[in-house]
């Protein structure tokens, strides 16, 4: 079992890790996978491994950026100095590359 894979079996993972979205229209729960979770890559790395989203067949709808904010703060064990570049350099390669931001509920609609 991967870490955060709540109760979804293995089909459901994999379903979900194509379309980056998916609905349990059973139990109301939206599952989105994380695109990149900026402060676990260097600053140099952040837009090859976005780019490689734009190299698959299908360029994700929906691109979930996450951070731990706690690597932005001087006085944590393992802060970042380069933390703020690091986000504005995801964010910006999001812009460049079509999105905008939004809330995931803006685009899942509790219709089936």
């Amino acid at each position: 079992q991967y870490p955060v894979s709540y109760y979804l079996n293995a089909e459901q993972r994999e379903y979900v890790n194509k379309r980056f979205v998916w609905r349990d229209n059973n139990e109301g729960i939206i599952f989105s996978r994380i695109g990149m979770v900026i402060n676990s890559f260097e600053l140099d790395q952040i837009i090859p491994t976005l780019n490689g989203y734009l190299n698959g067949q299908h360029k994700p709808g929906f691109m979930d950026l996450m951070i731990h904010e706690q690597y932005f703060y001087p006085f944590y064990i393992n802060y970042q100095p380069d933390f703020r570049e690091k986000v504005l350099t995801a964010v910006k390669w999001a812009t460049d590359n079509g999105y905008k931001p939004a809330f995931l509920s803006e685009y899942i609609s509790d219709k089936n």
